[in-house]
């Protein structure tokens, strides 16, 4: 897991190819360029291994839930590259219901309902 309060230099590519670089990777490009209302940091990045691919996927905080900023998914030659949100992994909906009930709202300037059961 990664954490940190302020953003380090932006890299074009990752340090490495270990999943801690990947993340460090991710983190810092979120930190730098993904803004979202009352979402403030700490920023962490964490891996996920899902259906024979790794993603990584940032999130901050708001006043006292996670938030997810930005999932990617590490391609052949070790790089990231970002995920539309319909194609964000199922896994991720667990651990970010408030931000699947926005992405999946019939209504999503109204009021969100619950996340679907997997």
């Amino acid at each position: 897991m990664s954490r940190l309060d302020q953003a380090p230099d932006t890299e074009l590519a990752p340090c490495g190819n270990t999943p801690k670089d990947l993340e460090l990777f991710a983190l810092s490009l979120c930190a730098r360029y993904s803004r979202v209302p009352d979402v403030n940091p700490p920023y962490e990045a964490k891996t996920l291994h899902w259906d024979h691919d790794h993603f990584v996927y940032v999130f901050g905080w708001d006043k006292c839930h996670r938030r997810l900023l930005e999932v990617f998914r590490k391609t052949r030659d070790t790089s990231l590259e970002s995920v539309l949100a319909f194609q964000y992994p199922p896994p991720l909906r667990k651990l970010f219901p408030q931000d699947y009930d926005l992405l999946y709202s019939d209504d999503p300037w109204g009021e969100c309902s619950k996340s679907a059961e997997i």
